[in-house]
């Protein structure tokens, strides 16, 4: 008896072993997948910015302005943004997507000063945005015409619902988690055999 104990015990935990690794392995790679979703729309949206940008740096934004704002509007849709905008610093000019499109010096805000000194695509940190009141975190590029820097196409994204996707991911991996350390903790129900003899 003392035997068959040893080796049902021995199964069952090599079984509960492997049942664990499984488990853990199946919750990083779904952690991974999730995570890539998010990165690749983060991505997605970056590339359509820069690639938005090259066409609205051809453009006047005095000559052109209704056509400019006709495509803003079409890229904030299309691109899940709350507003998407070009922004002037010789005029502090404002051509947005939507309505809002106020004239003020904002060389020193998140989403223009650091593209304008690193020539780049850059994502802010989260901030409040002066006319939405809510934290947002925008994505920005360099406008670029004749090899000057004319200004900045920007994106905004609401941040709260950043913040429920990532949400959702640390939700499914703390319950993922309990599940394995339950299983990881959990012992072998003893059987006992025909001669009453404890398993």
């Amino acid at each position: 008896a003392v035997g068959y104990f040893y080796l049902v015990y021995t199964s069952y935990d090599e079984n509960r072993r492997y049942t664990y690794d499984v488990a853990v392995s199946s919750q990083i790679k779904t952690m991974q997948r999730y995570k890539a979703i998010i990165n690749e729309r983060i991505e997605q949206q970056k590339i359509f910015l820069e690639e938005m940008a090259k066409f609205i740096q051809t453009k006047d934004y005095d000559k052109d302005y209704d056509m400019m704002k006709g495509v803003l509007s079409i890229a904030a849709r299309a691109g899940r943004f709350l507003a998407v905008y070009s922004a002037y610093p010789g005029t502090f000019k404002v051509v947005a997507s939507n309505d809002v499109e106020p004239v003020y010096d904002f060389s020193n805000r998140p989403w223009f000063k650091p593209v304008k000194e690193k020539m780049t695509t850059i994502f802010t940190e989260p901030y409040i945005d002066r006319q939405f009141h809510i934290y947002i975190v925008s994505v920005s590029t360099p406008l670029i015409k004749d090899g000057q820097f004319i200004g900045v196409l920007a994106a905004d994204l609401d941040f709260e619902i950043l913040q429920k996707e990532l949400s959702e991911i640390e939700k499914i991996y703390r319950i993922n988690r309990e599940k394995f350390e339950e299983l990881k903790t959990k012992t072998p129900t003893k059987r006992v055999d025909d001669d009453n003899e404890a398993l």
